[in-house]
């Protein structure tokens, strides 16, 4: 990789997201700490949550169907399974609703 000098970086010279997050946090003074993180709190406050746009249901699913699932999940971030089976039943229930006008 070339930095704006043409200069070869080692990727040991690359700093990831989350470091650079790190420093900033360290070269803050303690109000503009405290000012940013309650900025964070208010914009997180402004989005529903998921209780507010979900809602909870049980039902049955086929064990291997469920170890299948699992196994997908493990490699996915969080949420990821809740969005999987909103997706799938939103594509599924719309072949449906397109078969009856068939």
């Amino acid at each position: 990789m070339l930095n704006k000098d043409s200069e070869i970086l080692n990727t040991e010279d690359i700093v990831s997201r989350e470091e650079v997050k790190k420093l900033e946090y360290h070269t803050q003074t303690t109000k503009e700490a405290i000012a940013l993180s309650e900025h964070r709190f208010q914009e997180l406050k402004k989005k529903p949550t998921m209780e507010q746009t979900h809602i909870r249901i049980s039902f049955l699913i086929d064990r291997n169907t469920r170890e299948k699932f699992n196994s997908i999940a493990k490699k996915r971030q969080k949420g990821w399974k809740t969005h999987a089976i909103n997706e799938a039943l939103l594509m599924y229930l719309s072949q449906l609703d397109e078969e009856k006008f068939d």
